[in-house]
């Protein structure tokens, strides 16, 4: 690439665009610690009880009809936006994102995922469903999981 541009060697990748890299002679490690911890503090939220797992403990009650003024409507907006790039490394809340996910990345802001050095290339999916149980919906929950050798990719 030096041939043809102009280019500087800044030595191997450790921060990108929110994404920590990690390596060794195990693998490289992925994650989003700085990211996780900025976006709480953005929302004034870094000292929310941290919970280590992502579970709902009883139902969450039915929506309401609640009018979010024009500045709340963009704070939330940019939060789910936030949240969703955050599933980058960690595809594990995807499903729970509106529930405890604040606590639980508290709890574990440096959470991400590892590719083995021996990585094998076989690609494996899981998935199951659940038949019309969501309580507010009724409508069936769907999920699935993807690995690249034993690393969950999405």
């Amino acid at each position: 690439l030096h041939s043809t541009f102009r280019i500087k060697n800044q030595g191997d990748l450790t921060y990108f665009l929110g994404l920590e890299v990690a390596r060794n002679s195990n693998g490289i490690h992925l994650s989003q610690r700085k990211y996780v911890l900025d976006l709480l503090h953005d929302i004034d939220m870094l000292d929310i009880v941290p919970v280590h797992t992502l579970i709902v403990p009883k139902p969450s009650p039915s929506p309401t009809n609640q009018h979010l003024d024009d500045n709340a409507y963009a704070s939330y907006h940019r939060l789910i936006g936030k949240l969703i790039y955050l599933t980058i490394t960690c595809p594990n809340i995807t499903f729970v994102t509106g529930h405890q996910i604040l606590s639980y990345l508290k709890a574990c802001p440096g959470s991400g995922i590892f590719f083995n050095s021996t990585l094998s290339i076989q690609l494996k999916t899981l998935s199951d469903f659940d038949w019309a149980t969501c309580l507010v919906t009724c409508k069936s929950i769907v999920v699935f999981s993807i690995f690249l050798g034993d690393s969950l990719i999405s």
